[in-house]
């Protein structure tokens, strides 16, 4: 009876024990799982997924489940960071970070907010967490992609400052505002503004606009350059401007500007000073009619923009003026400028003649006419790489010295009238979008643009000029750009050449005369084939116009300079790094290359429409190379010989001068063993190779040398503009 009362007792000891340390076990297992609030649920997760790829929702999910099973819950912070780490790495494209936004306005369930990269459209999509107010001064913590809000983590009151924002209107207690490209309204909380169309620092703060404070000081002046950090204005001088400048257009139909809009050489522009005197935002008031152009004399041989010295002459009086100082110069008296010319003062010399058909003489530069001669005025800029020499004058005359340096004026008048159109669109188009700012122009003298001034002005182009006054290319009311070359091989091409989206009206054409229109679709992409590429180029009895033109076809042969093949491929690379590609084990990729070897094989891997080659492969014996686009082909193909076999015969001699005239080529190599040896040993290195071609040029918009054919045939200048500009119209410009 006492053995039982002790195993009793025992059996009772050790299950309060079990007891005791269970419970103990429980209650540390209870404090294990973390606060309700520091939990995410699967339906946020899944939300959080909403805007990815349905493998990736899978994917993920996946892992929350295996996860879930582990540890019976998540914890929001590391599941959310967890779920950004693995779509940046999935997903990048998509976007999805924590960012931190400052809302500007609301707008249903939109709000458009300031983040770090810029002023954004945000949608907010509705879930847990986000029914709280939004109002314009509020600071988010959000997790989103690039446009949607999908969690707000943190909120709270705060400013926004808004710096030289445009106040479109003031109504009904509303501002309309635009700022950063973006149009929005908003509550007028400053009972002491009741203006409109001001530039002002604006304050968005508890639902509205609390703080508004224009600026007062505007000027306006002709725009003469803008540089990196300056603006400079006739009569005004140079003034700084930040990074964050506001740009306006105010005149048309609203659309985002920025100061590449700026036209250079016209006073269509005012600007808004700070109190320091620094412009904060430009307002572009209207788009008005461009008759003059401003161009970037080069040096001789057009090595560069920078002179050391400029000489010049007028065969009138000439009034100079720079800054405070000011004089007259006699006709022709020589004029020599340096760096520290005594005539400075400021950075800007401006020559004006007496008389508008005067000529300014730069004798500090050669052209193949001689010492050229320019018409309009002349200005001379000393910046720290040297001196800038600027031509402005009437878009016409500008013309009457383009038309004859890029077409011979021997050419029928009507293919003269259609080099006329096509350089007066071309130029009109860079007026307007002023590429060369920083110049202080639209466009320079060299072939960057279209050559100007390198042949003396000729009659007959003249009247080609004159004949076609005001009259440009156009597509849906805008100048389209004007391509032109050389000549053609029978076939043109479009952008895809330089790997570019194509233009509608810059299509790839057969150029003939009995050219199918019905089947002339079918008969370019044709052209794309290897093999009936190399039937048509190898054929030399077709019906294209220029087939009597010297580089219609044309040979190439060269022994491989592999030290200057290698070279080539390395110019080009640092030239265009993504166009020359180099094989890895993940494929190719944009590389320095450096090594080469011997070449062992050369494949065309893809041609444009009409036959341009746009993608060669050199196979070296250290290294395979891609290479993209027409230019870096006839670049790269260019080896050791300068010799060119011309005609359709290839009896005329010519020249490659480093780059062969045209990508529409098909190429023969020679190597080092027979055919015999080379199937028993190996692919062995090419020693030479021949190339077959035809054209001279890109091969985009106009073959200058068809359009000469065309005019012997009858054709005026409409029609053949309108048969390489596809469905564009010839409208003349007009001053409103």
């Amino acid at each position: 009876m006492r053995k039982k009362i002790v195993y009793l007792c025992i059996a009772i000891f050790v299950l309060a024990a079990i007891l005791v340390v269970g419970s103990a076990w429980l209650i540390k297992k209870a404090k294990d799982i973390p606060p309700e609030e520091e939990q995410i649920t699967w339906e946020e997760i899944t939300h959080l997924l909403s805007e990815a790829k349905q493998e990736n929702r899978i994917l993920f999910l996946e892992q929350c489940t295996k996860e879930f099973e582990e540890k019976g819950y998540w914890l929001r912070e590391q599941t959310t960071e967890n779920l950004i780490a693995f779509m940046e790495e999935k997903e990048p494209e998509l976007g999805l970070a924590f960012r931190q936004l400052y809302v500007i306005a609301v707008i249903d369930d939109s709000i458009l907010a300031q983040s770090e990269d810029g002023l954004y459209d945000y949608q907010v999509k509705e879930m847990a967490g986000l029914q709280t107010q939004i109002q314009p001064g509020d600071s988010l913590r959000v997790i989103g992609t690039q446009h949607v809000i999908l969690q707000v983590a943190e909120t709270e009151k705060t400013q926004v400052l808004l710096e030289a924002a445009w106040i479109r209107a003031n109504t009904e207690q509303n501002l309309t505002v635009i700022y950063d490209g973006k149009e929005f309204d908003c509550a007028n909380l400053d009972n002491s503004y009741n203006g409109y169309e001001d530039i002002a620092d604006i304050v968005i703060e508890g639902g509205g606009c609390a703080s508004v404070q224009p600026y007062t000081e505007k000027i306006n002046g002709k725009l003469l350059s803008v540089k990196e950090r300056t603006i400079e204005l006739e009569e005004f001088g140079t003034y700084e401007y930040d990074e964050g400048i506001q740009v306006y257009k105010l005149f048309g139909e609203y659309e985002p500007y920025t100061v590449a809009d700026l036209q250079i050489g016209y006073d269509f522009t005012d600007f808004v000073l700070d109190k320091c005197g620094k412009i904060v935002a430009a307002l572009a008031t209207r788009d008005g009619y461009l008759d003059k152009i401003r161009v970037v004399i080069k040096t001789s041989e057009f090595a560069s923009a920078y002179h050391e010295e400029v000489l010049l002459k007028c065969d009138t009086d000439m009034a100079w003026k720079s800054g405070d100082r000011e004089g007259v110069i006699a006709g022709g008296e020589e004029v020599a400028i340096g760096n520290n010319s005594e005539l400075f003062g400021n950075d800007r010399i401006t020559f004006v003649p007496a008389a508008l058909s005067a000529k300014i003489t730069l004798l500090s530069v050669e052209r193949n006419q001689g010492t050229p001669w320019y018409r309009g005025t002349m200005e001379v800029e000393r910046t720290q790489e040297g001196l800038l020499v600027i031509n402005e004058l009437p878009l016409d005359e500008y013309l009457y010295s383009v038309v004859p340096s890029e077409m011979p004026a021997s050419y029928p008048l009507e293919a003269l009238k259609a080099q006329a159109v096509s350089a007066r669109t071309y130029a009109y188009a860079h007026m307007q979008s002023s590429r060369l700012q920083s110049y202080g122009a639209h466009v320079d003298d060299s072939a960057a643009f279209q050559v100007y001034n390198n042949i003396m002005e000729n009659e007959t182009t003249t009247k080609a000029v004159r004949e076609t006054e005001g009259v440009i290319v156009s597509k849906d009311g805008k100048p389209v750009t004007t391509y032109f070359y050389s000549t053609s091989c029978g076939y043109g091409t479009d952008l895809s050449a330089w790997l570019a989206e194509g233009e509608a009206y810059l299509k790839a054409r057969q150029i003939g005369v009995c050219a199918d229109d019905e089947n002339e679709e079918e008969n370019v992409t044709a052209m794309t084939a290897e093999e009936e590429f190399r039937r048509f180029i190898c054929d030399t009895d077709s019906d294209s116009y220029e087939k009597e033109d010297s580089y219609y076809r044309w040979k190439y042969e060269t022994a491989v300079d592999e030290e200057l093949l290698f070279a080539n491929l390395q110019k080009r690379y640092e030239a265009n790094p993504e166009q020359i590609l180099t094989e890895t084990p993940e494929g190719f990729v944009s590389k320095e290359i450096k090594e080469f070897g011997q070449l062992n094989n050369i494949e065309i891997v893809k041609r444009a429409p009409g036959g341009a080659v746009t993608e060669m492969i050199l196979e070296g014996s250290d290294a395979t190379v891609k290479i993209l686009s027409e230019k870096n082909v006839r670049y790269i193909l260019a080896n050791v010989s300068t010799e060119l076999k011309l005609g359709t015969s290839y009896e005329k001699d010519g020249t490659a001068n480093g780059m062969l005239p045209s990508a529409f080529l098909v190429i023969d190599t020679v190597r080092e063993t027979s055919e015999e040896e080379e199937q028993q040993e190996g692919l062995k290195k090419i020693t030479s190779y021949m190339v077959c071609g035809g054209g001279f040029g890109h091969g985009i918009g106009m073959s200058q040398n068809g359009a000469k054919q065309m005019a012997k045939r009858g054709m005026d200048f409409e029609a053949i503009l309108q048969f390489y500009y596809v469905e564009t119209e010839l409208v003349e410009m007009k001053e409103e």
